[in-house]
């Protein structure tokens, strides 16, 4: 009888635990970067407040930044870093190495319901960042269509069509 109360409530322990995987998630991979650039992230007062009052917010958001540091990571270093820290279920979505500007990025997301979770690393000389939001129906809405409306009204060269420049299907 000991035996299957105590199955039964290592069961229930791991069954709590299990979801509080995906939130540790973001922890995990800010430490690990902590650890490999050997500095906390910096504090910003008021961030939750800040976010609140921007016109199209996320319904989540985390962010940690490391400024004033003397760190060249590379891709892969950004990789070896989040190893172990991200679940199955994300996947790379971009990663972007520039040798010219020494920075690097990488973003991975995960389906949340309807809505996407991204995970953006970001390094540069001296600063890193990594963010974690959600992208809601609406919000991935709105960004493809501001693509679109960019893409239709900027040539090749990002400069602003004229009426005499017009593309096939454009």
């Amino acid at each position: 009888m000991k035996r299957i109360v105590s199955l039964a409530i290592f069961a229930a322990f791991l069954a709590c635990a299990l979801p509080l995987h995906a939130e540790d998630e973001f922890n995990t991979a800010v430490h690990r970067l902590s650890d490999k650039l050997g500095h906390r992230p910096m504090r910003i007062p008021f961030l939750g407040a800040i976010l609140f009052f921007t016109p199209a917010r996320s319904t989540h958001l985390k962010l940690a930044t490391w400024e004033d540091i003397d760190a060249h990571l590379s891709l892969e270093d950004l990789e070896a870093s989040l190893q172990g820290s991200l679940g199955s279920e994300w996947h790379p979505f971009v990663k972007v190495n520039s040798r010219k500007s020494h920075e690097c990025t990488l973003i991975y997301a995960r389906a949340v319901g309807n809505d996407m979770r991204l995970m953006v690393i970001n390094a540069e000389a001296h600063e890193v960042e990594v963010i974690e939001m959600d992208l809601t129906k609406k919000l991935q809405e709105l960004w493809l269509a501001d693509a679109r409306h960019e893409a239709k009204h900027k040539n090749y060269a990002g400069d602003e069509k004229h009426d005499d420049e017009k593309h096939d299907g454009a």
